[in-house]
């Protein structure tokens, strides 16, 4: 699942989620501004992450999620990011 993807294509961001529900596997996270699936890295665009993890949270899924960037240089900031904001370790 391709978490940019249903952004830009105007999907709520918990609905792919509980339809998978445990059996989610991977989702790729990518910031986008809801217009074109950019592969920004991560709080550079218009998703809300806080809700994102807690969407995943109600799935009671473990999956591995993968930055899926335009360039690798925005790794190590979207992680910064994502703990900065309490939901990456």
């Amino acid at each position: 699942m391709s978490h940019g993807t249903e952004w830009t294509t105007g999907q709520t961001e918990a609905c792919p989620r509980h339809r998978a529900g445990s059996r989610l596997g991977h989702i790729h996270l990518q910031d986008a501004d809801g217009f074109v699936d950019r592969h920004w890295q991560i709080g550079h665009g218009t998703i809300l992450w806080q809700s994102v993890f807690a969407a995943i949270a109600h799935t009671c899924a473990n999956p591995r999620l993968i930055l899926e960037l335009r360039g690798k240089e925005g790794v190590l900031p979207s992680a910064a990011h994502l703990r900065a904001m309490g939901l990456a370790e």
